[in-house]
């Protein structure tokens, strides 16, 4: 565990006046922030009334003119109004945070914030890192986001569109403009931008398709990320030179780290029976399509600025060939584009090769496109056009880089029950002895018949043959990934397998792959080009991960495949998988951070001695109790070693918008993902690592905690006090998303997927799964080792896994409401059940809430301003919403029927509220 500061301490002088500047710009923010959302209000209040809803208006919160609910108003429109506020706050907490960061950035300079290019490189530096060194680290740091499509955004996707124009006029409205009829103009159009958010309807109509979601996804890859990608790039740039770095390493590496994407909706068939092969197929279709859409506006904002003329007014030799062969291609329309750029050869030709995109878009190879880039840049450098080269050719370069033809790598996800059904079919029609009941094989005999197998070329079924629901499935899903690979060689990402327990898990896929042509022949023995990824979920499945990946490690077929997935030298890479939801669901928020850092220690070392490299693929959720938690915390806290600079994070739900809406944002949050992953694979590199203070405790502290909260979800009638104590019913019907809430939807706890688990804990406030069972081991740790407890109260501040763990719970902690637990908690039918499991979730909260307020040296309102400001703010219309959720949660559940417009819209209204679901 490494506890590195990102730079040394300046002197107590100077850090005395960084922490008071710093509190000033936090209080200056915090006023900022009422006075904004009280104008917003007003304004929003203005377009209520002139829509002839001035009751609505007068329900809104944080109006001057004081927030009821007459009787005259509509519960619906007055939900979605409260709605609408919280989503505007949520707006104005964007831009002022915004706000404050360039702020600090003037008063305190450019390295102020933490997770920023120049306090990284800077920290690294003064770290006695060497240029040469940041630039091999730089060199093999790769960061991939991977959009998922989950049942948590309760927002549809025009609804997000009219944010958007909300945000950018909220921010122009900021702006010094002394023009009174501009800024009127501007006062004007943002009424306008507020009156079509309330006139979009907030909930979707019909349930939400893949299709739409795939839209959503593309909106963000098309149109956000190109620009927020340059943007990074240019800030390393500036923080390089700073730093006192020769830009030119940069231009070795092609600009610093490698950012990409993945995608999962299209491919993530894991108990969605809506992820067809046709879905897929089409997403590949349309990530192309897309892609190819994005380079051609490229190439006509690059034409714009290529007005250059040839110096010695004699085009090129080589420029001028690939001219007059572009135009040939096109025919009449390569003339007319030659004729109407005379003499501006650069232009012409970015006008030709779009042109190509337009008319070739299936067949065009992104090779010959970079290959034309490439000319177009020495030409234009020869011409003494550097700067435009930098500016201009270069980011096209970059974006071909990152987004290739393709946009995201679409990878594609199945559970491993069901490709063991799948296998039992496809073997029992081949009439392989006791195929059928392949699922009961027992470790040994499966692995044995694997390997013997993958070592054959002979398919066991004909191509069109049909041999069962599921074996079909598998089949035609990796049928098009072959033709994807064979056609274009890009655009899929990896085959991954929920939980993953043996071996034989990842063999069946091998084997899938060969039955269906995704297989590669190496030397006259068959290969995957595609990883097949582990995913370890449940706290047992951690435990046993790394014998896994040992003996898939040490498999031929693995060792075959990894050797020719590796590139131009590069060291062979393993993917692993890591879920946060489930084993957090299986024993509580402790054990499962203990668990998840247990075995990442664990399948280092085993990666280690095959002298392999494990990519992590960390599968965070929008929740702390799935995950989340501040990027630079979290980096912190990873095992050491653990980061060797290539990495990939799910980012699911509402946090796309949350964190990548707006261009701000975006910028922000790219930024700090790509720096907090190159400062770590850093500092992993080095040979040995710094104890953390109080880490070894957790391993007492996680069985303790696993064993109360475990205690309390296996107790008699749980599940009768669970559904019936939280929305769980109506989050099951609710239009949030394309994806069943239930893996094979039967009425199981361990079939409930993670998201609704936690969404429907968080709208009752509990928030159980993110803190029940710490109160129980801390008070355990007080009482019998009253020694080991203060210890990790004195070194909480200095600790790494200790204080992020410990500080995800107490953010859980803050948003409970004790008042609100046991008003969902009276719907209990049962007194007797009610009574029993309410002193136990009571009991635990104030052990939890008196033991942390022991172990943090000060009060959580000191640490956090900010967050506790937020919370204060949201209360009093939650309260409201709350209350009234509880109502009609018992009128639905006596009447019956899907639920009402009404309960859907407090469920919408309350996740605005809280800034999050599942």
């Amino acid at each position: 565990m490494n506890t590195q500061d990102e730079k040394p301490l300046p002197p107590p002088s100077d850090r005395s006046a960084i922490i008071s500047a710093r509190r000033k710009l936090v209080a200056a923010g915090l006023e900022s922030l009422e006075l904004e959302i009280r104008d917003v209000i007003e304004d929003l209040a203005e377009v209520l009334r002139s829509s002839g809803q001035p009751c609505v208006a007068n329900a809104l919160p944080w109006s001057t003119t004081g927030a009821d609910t007459p009787t005259t108003c509509s519960r619906a429109d007055a939900s979605q109004a409260v709605s609408i506020a919280f989503q505007l706050l949520n707006m104005v907490e964007e831009r002022v945070a915004h706000a404050t960061r360039d702020e600090r950035a003037r008063q305190l300079g450019p390295a102020a914030e933490r997770g920023s290019w120049l306090r990284v490189l800077n920290s690294l530096k003064q770290n006695g890192f060497t240029e040469d060194e940041l630039v091999d680290i730089l060199r093999s740091v790769r960061v991939e986001p991977v959009f998922t499509a989950h049942p948590t955004e309760a927002k549809r996707a025009s609804v997000r569109e009219r944010h958007s124009d909300v945000y950018r006029l909220l921010c122009r409205l900021k702006e010094d403009i002394p023009d009174p009829v501009e800024r009127n103009n501007l006062q004007d159009d943002f009424l306008t931008a507020l009156e079509s958010l309330w006139q979009t309807g907030e909930i979707h109509v019909e349930k939400p398709t893949i299709e739409r979601e795939l839209r959503n996804a593309l909106h963000y890859l098309r149109e956000i990320f190109p620009a927020t990608v340059e943007d990074v790039q240019r800030k390393l740039r500036f923080a390089w030179k700073e730093a006192g770095f020769n830009p030119a390493r940069l231009d070795e590496i092609g600009g610093g780290p490698r950012i990409c994407f993945g995608l999962w909706i299209g491919g993530d068939r894991d108990g969605h029976p809506y992820v067809t092969s046709a879905v897929t197929k089409d997403t590949l279709a349309q990530l192309r399509v897309q892609a190819i859409k994005l380079h051609r506006r490229e190439l006509a904002d690059a034409a714009y600025a290529l007005s250059a003329t040839p110096t010695e007014e004699q085009v090129p030799e080589l420029l001028q060939a690939r001219i007059n062969e572009l135009a040939a291609e096109r025919g009449e329309e390569g003339a007319i584009i030659v004729r109407r750029n005379e003499g501006e050869p650069w232009r012409a030709i970015a006008y030709l090769i779009r042109a190509k995109l337009f008319a070739e878009y299936t067949t065009v190879d992104p090779k010959d496109y970079r290959a034309d880039l490439e000319l177009m840049s020495r030409t234009l450098c020869d011409n003494g056009g550097t700067r435009l080269d930098e500016q201009i050719l270069q980011p096209l370069l970059h974006k071909l880089d990152t987004f290739g033809f393709h946009l995201a790598d679409l990878d594609v996800r199945q559970n491993s029950g069901f490709h063991d059904r799948a296998m039992a079919q496809m073997l029992d029609a081949a009439g392989i002895p006791e195929g059928a009941d392949f699922a009961d094989w027992s470790e040994e005999r499966r692995v044995k018949f694997l390997t013997t197998e993958l070592e054959s070329p002979r398919p066991f079924i004909h191509p069109e043959q049909k041999i069962g629901t599921e074996a079909d499935a598998v089949r035609d899903a990796f049928r098009v990934l072959a033709d994807q690979w064979h056609t274009y060689g890009s655009g899929l990402g990896s085959l991954i397998v929920s939980m993953t327990r043996q071996l034989s898990d990842l063999l069946v896929v091998h084997l899938f792959a060969r039955e269906t042509g995704l297989t590669e022949i190496h030397e006259g023995q068959w290969t995957l080009p595609l990883q097949v990824v582990p995913l370890f979920e449940t706290l047992d499945d951690l435990e046993h991960s790394a014998d896994i990946v040992d003996a898939y490690l040490s498999h031929p077929v693995t060792q075959r495949s990894l050797h020719i997935q590796s590139h131009n030298g590069q060291p062979k890479t393993q993917q692993v998988m890591l879920g946060y939801s489930d084993s957090n669901k299986d024993g509580g928020i402790v054990a499962s951070q203990w668990a998840l850092h247990c075995a990442q220690q664990a399948i280092n070392e085993t990666a280690g001695r095959h002298g392999v490299h494990i990519r992590y693929f960390h599968g965070r959720g929008g929740t702390i109790s799935r995950g989340a938690g501040p990027t630079n915390w979290f980096m912190r806290a990873l095992p050491h070693g653990s980061m060797q600079g290539d990495f990939r994070m799910t980012e699911q739900g509402e946090t796309i918008a949350k964190k990548y809406a707006y261009p701000d944002s975006a910028r922000y949050h790219l930024e700090t993902l790509a720096a907090c992953v190159t400062r770590t694979a850093a500092h992993h590199r080095k040979a040995s690592s710094i104890e953390d203070p109080g880490i070894d405790l957790l391993p007492d502290l996680a069985a303790w905690s696993r064993d109360a909260y475990r205690n309390l979800l296996e107790a008699d009638d749980f599940i009768t006090f669970y559904r019936q104590a939280t929305p769980i019913d109506a989050l099951e019907q609710v239009q949030l998303g394309s994806r069943p809430s239930r893996r094979t939807g039967t009425a199981s706890l361990d079939d409930l997927r993670a998201i609704p688990w936690v969404f429907s804990w968080t709208q009752a406030r509990f928030y159980l799964p993110g803190w029940y069972g710490v109160g129980s081991a801390l008070d355990r740790m007080r009482r019998e080792r009253p020694e080991d407890f203060q210890r990790l109260a004195n070194t909480i501040s200095t600790s790494t896994l200790p204080r992020y763990i410990f500080t995800g719970v107490e953010t859980n902690l803050m948003s409970v409401k004790i008042d609100l637990m046991r008003k969902y908690a009276a719907l209990v039918e049962s007194e007797e059940i009610r009574t029993r499991f309410m002193e136990k979730i009571e009991t635990e909260w104030k052990l939890a809430h008196q033991h942390l307020s022991d172990l943090f040296p000060e009060p959580i309102a000191a640490r956090r301003p900010r967050y506790t400001k937020t919370l204060q703010l949201r209360e009093i219309p939650l309260d409201e919403l709350h209350k009234q959720q509880i109502e009609m949660l018992a009128t639905w559940r006596v009447e019956g029927g899907e639920p009402p417009r009404d309960l859907v819209l407090s469920i919408s209204a309350i996740a605005s509220g809280l800034r999050t679901t599942g």
